[in-house]
């Protein structure tokens, strides 16, 4: 299967913290992609103001450039695609999605912890923000039971977030859906 490569495939690096600092090395090691190739794409992402760069010695350090409005929309399209791509390669990611698309008008759904981190393991950990209903509820015991693997429900709201979790949350998460919602809640 050939990658296809965009601006937004780039930026999956900077998924695991959107506070990271980026040498090209680092790019190339993460997304297994020749430096060629990156360095045309961070280019237009430096030139379009989305990141921006400090040299040191010789080498461009990259970080994402907060004051671009657009910033939030760029991440959230790389969240969908690290999204994707993940339920490309776990079935029972996509099945979650799919089984919770119904909810998808009243609740966002966000996979964290270390599911998120290696797709496989015998407990899953999904926050919930928005309607946590008795169908829901059911829809999650249904999963569990048929899949045979336990979920830890968190049903909030995003003002209930303590600093800590919302570190948990940053560094291994999986964004089911309105990653919008997510971006904007991570970047603040």
């Amino acid at each position: 299967m050939v990658r296809k490569i965009t601006i937004w495939y780039v930026l999956l690096p900077y998924l695991l913290n959107y506070k990271r600092n980026l040498l090209l090395a680092d790019f190339e090691k993460e997304l297994k992609i020749p430096h060629q190739t990156i360095s045309k794409y961070l280019k237009q992402l430096t030139n379009e103001k989305i990141l921006k760069t400090e040299k040191k010695e010789k080498h461009a350090i990259y970080s994402i450039n907060f004051k671009n409005p657009f910033i939030y929309d760029y991440l959230s399209i790389s969240e969908k695609i690290k999204t994707y791509n993940l339920m490309a390669k776990s079935p029972l990611l996509k099945r979650l999605h799919e089984l919770f698309s119904k909810f998808f008008s009243e609740s966002s759904f966000l996979v964290f912890g270390s599911f998120a981190e290696k797709l496989t393991g015998n407990d899953l950990d999904l926050l919930i923000v928005g309607k946590y209903n008795k169908e829901l509820k059911e829809t999650i015991k249904s999963f569990s039971l048929t899949y045979g693997i336990e979920i830890h429900s968190v049903p909030t709201n995003m003002d209930n977030l303590t600093p800590a979790f919302i570190q948990e949350i940053a560094k291994k998460h999986i964004m089911i859906n309105n990653s919008d919602l997510f971006v904007t809640f991570l970047i603040k």
